[in-house]
């Protein structure tokens, strides 16, 4: 499923992209796509349970076209709202890549 999050800035509606095209809002049985979302996984919730709502409303026609009869797009929002943590991982130099006992990335900065 390839979740997203669209409206105005702060106002966000969660949903799940269909195709190119169309999605499905989720946002009468998901306030956001946020930890606590994530989190419900475990118990049922989250991921597992929209998958059998998003199966139901497309089976049903309940999708959406992202750009309206006017011709107007919506805007598309960050897809999860208040991240916990953001992780990053990379080589970026080549110190980093001598530490992991990898090559050096033959793209991007070698040195600092």
């Amino acid at each position: 499923m390839k979740l997203m999050r669209l409206g105005l800035a702060g106002h966000e509606r969660p949903v799940v992209r269909v195709d190119e095209g169309h999605y499905v809002d989720v946002s009468d049985v998901v306030p956001d796509f946020d930890e606590r979302f994530f989190g419900a996984t475990a118990t049922g919730g989250g991921m597992l349970g929209l998958e059998r709502v998003v199966a139901e409303r497309i089976a049903a026609g309940s999708v959406h076209p992202f750009v309206g009869a006017d011709g107007a797009v919506e805007r598309v929002g960050a897809p999860i709202a208040r991240p916990h943590q953001i992780l990053c991982i990379g080589l970026n130099y080549s110190d980093h890549a001598a530490e992991s006992g990898i090559p050096t990335p033959s793209s991007g900065p070698t040195t600092m």
